[in-house]
């Protein structure tokens, strides 16, 4: 069972004033652990990119996830926010399925070799307008 998992792999299009397209997903980090911990405190880093069809790879502008549990610690999971959002610069979009990598980086040891995780899914782009 992978450490952490991501409930939610719909991005909500959006057309904002000046033409461009806002991408927002929100939905929920479940961090599989034996342990409550901080996971704000060991989280060094956490980005996504979305893959579309033509292979154009697009990095997420925004990564955020809740600093509190979204519930109490159930001796299995924590349950913590996610919201990931982005621009897109003259592009049109459509509804489409999108390859989505998301990248976390804890670090427990505080030691330099830890290396970044990679979760790699398929997402839905859902147009809004």
């Amino acid at each position: 069972m992978p450490l952490v998992e991501i409930s939610e792999s719909t991005f909500r299009a959006y057309k904002i004033r000046n033409g461009d397209i806002s991408l927002r997903l929100k939905g929920y980090l479940i961090i599989n652990t034996n342990t409550g911990f901080n996971f704000e405190h060991y989280l060094r880093d956490v980005r996504c990119w979305l893959i579309f069809p033509n292979n154009i790879k697009h990095e997420c502008r925004s990564v955020g996830i809740g600093v509190r549990p979204k519930c109490n610690y159930d001796g299995k999971s924590m349950l913590h926010e996610l919201w990931i959002s982005t621009i897109l610069t003259g592009r049109d979009v459509s509804n489409c399925v999108v390859d989505m990598e998301f990248m976390y980086h804890l670090n427990f040891t505080g030691h330099q070799a830890e290396e970044p995780v990679y979760i790699n899914r398929k997402a839905v782009i859902e147009k809004r307008f």
